[in-house]
């Protein structure tokens, strides 16, 4: 007696098996997408912080551009609503005036009087949808703002005001009413 014995999967097998693994994945495709856009905000929070950390350590650590020459007026973020970026700068003496804790995005970067350091793009398309400041029980909203930390012991600015004020930035993804903030104090605290 002879046994036709066949190794292997039928093609009806296979296509129930790719069928499976298409619907799976049909299924799955929708949450990866609402879970990416989610941990971006996070990851943009995340990032913000650290900068402000970041400036704040340079202060400490009196960072030097790349002349040589660290900036006496301490460095800053200058921070714009509706952009995707913000920019890291140090505050300079211009033509013998004093730092004014504003950045001054006006000389090129070629230029020893350049203010800028570096631009800092946000994550998977966040934008920063609002600036507002609370100086003393009062917020104003703003189109652009400017935190800075002053050596020798970090003392820091917002809005060229250094007491009792806090900084609200609001950043979005798109998604609709999905939005973060971030507070930074004139103290130093962030939360």
């Amino acid at each position: 007696m002879r046994t036709n014995k066949q190794k292997g999967f039928s093609l009806v097998e296979v296509s129930i098996v790719m069928a499976i693994m298409v619907l799976l994945g049909a299924a799955i495709a929708p949450r990866y997408s609402a879970y990416k856009k989610e941990k971006s905000m996070s990851y943009a929070r995340t990032q913000i912080v650290n900068d402000v950390r970041y400036v704040q350590s340079y202060t400490l650590s009196t960072k030097k551009f790349k002349d040589g020459t660290s900036p006496t007026g301490g460095f800053g973020i200058h921070f714009v609503k509706g952009a995707t970026t913000y920019t890291v700068f140090g505050d300079k003496i211009h033509s013998g005036v004093q730092p004014n804790h504003i950045y001054d995005s006006t000389y090129p970067t070629s230029s020893a009087e350049c203010e800028f350091l570096e631009t800092i793009q946000l994550v998977d398309g966040i934008t920063i949808t609002n600036l507002r400041v609370n100086k003393s029980g009062t917020w104003i909203t703003l189109n652009s703002v400017d935190y800075v930390t002053v050596p020798p012991y970090g003392k820091v600015y917002i809005d060229n005001t250094n007491t009792n004020v806090t900084l609200e930035i609001t950043f979005s993804n798109g998604v609709a009413g999905r939005t973060e903030i971030v507070n930074i104090s004139s103290s130093g605290f962030i939360s």
